[in-house]
């Protein structure tokens, strides 16, 4: 009885935590490239800007970048990235729990790998060399962390949201044969902690980086 209760400990570590976002590996690969194709999109959109558009935007955005040498005080962004991305976090998990609503999770990835995309080709038409080195310091390291985690969770929210499908409609799919398991609401929530905790760690580190920039 104790070994069985320890073989099923043991499993449920195992598969619990980025268990579900690997459930299906075409799943993360879609959910990855529908994030790539936003960053895509986004620099397609700035390189389409009209000039006179695009030069009032950069000069909207230089005395945000200009660090040392604006009179601008802002403040350390670290609790606003926080409670936006804890946000954005918390929509994908609703939406997964949703069998019908959950392919519009590839479209909040999309959105975001749009915004990123756009904001880093803005930033180098705005500081040439600078932004790049600007984009290395200030914008990829946080994202490191930040990318990844939304990619684990709009897959955690697709997987369920199939498995819960199959299960509804009595389906055969290739991965029913963890249809009991990953159904669970349990290992659902609990396949949000990496992702949770990624998106905290990422949030400090550009909160560490304004204060070190700025």
């Amino acid at each position: 009885m104790k070994k069985t209760i320890q073989m099923k400990m043991h499993r449920f570590k195992k598969e619990d935590l980025l268990g579900l976002a690997f459930n299906r590996m075409n799943v993360l690969v879609v959910s990855a490239f529908f994030f790539m194709v936003g960053v895509s999109s986004g620099i397609f959109l700035e390189r389409m800007m009209l000039p006179a558009t695009k030069e009032s935007v950069i000069a909207h955005l230089l005395p945000y970048l200009e660090t040392g040498t604006s009179d601008f005080s802002f403040p350390n962004p670290f609790g606003f990235s926080l409670v936006n991305n804890f946000v954005l976090l918390l929509i994908l998990f609703v939406v997964g729990l949703s069998v019908y609503l959950f392919p519009s999770v590839l479209l909040v990835l999309f959105f975001k790998g749009l915004a990123l995309g756009f904001s880093a080709c803005l930033i180098i038409g705005a500081l040439s060399l600078e932004g790049v080195f600007f984009i290395l310091l200030s914008v990829i390291p946080q994202n490191i962390l930040l990318i990844p985690a939304f990619i684990f969770a709009a897959s955690n929210c697709i997987n369920y949201a199939l498995l819960r499908l199959a299960h509804k409609r009595k389906q055969s799919y290739p991965f029913r044969k963890n249809a009991n398991k990953a159904i669970s609401f349990h290992l659902y929530c609990v396949s949000f902690i990496v992702p949770a905790a990624m998106i905290f760690v990422g949030c400090i580190i550009e909160g560490l980086i304004f204060f070190m920039i700025f």
